[in-house]
């Protein structure tokens, strides 16, 4: 497939963008060669290759959904510099 410097400019005013001459016309190179190597997929006989969900066949391990106490807001805040009320205690940056 052929992409014309039409079909670019067309392209290009619906997608708001602004392109010179020369990178409209290396625009379009390179589009005919993407469409051309879709094109070959296309020509491909892909009948006898079941679709993929992930390229790994291995199963991944499931684990437990439990639900676990995560309240470690106090041992946290006591590693910190400055803490207060369980908290953070930040420089000021807006004066």
């Amino acid at each position: 497939m052929t992409v014309s410097l039409e079909d670019v400019s067309r392209v290009s005013k619906l997608a708001k963008l602004q392109f010179s001459e020369q990178e409209k016309e290396s625009l379009s190179q390179d589009m005919s060669r993407i469409f051309g190597w879709i094109d070959s997929l296309n020509e491909t006989n892909a009948e006898s290759v079941s679709p993929l969900t992930s390229v790994s066949v291995e199963k991944m391990p499931l684990r437990q959904d439990v639900i676990q106490c995560a309240d470690h807001q106090e041992e946290i805040t006591q590693q910190s510099s400055g803490s207060q009320f369980n908290m953070f205690v930040v420089p000021k940056v807006i004066e």
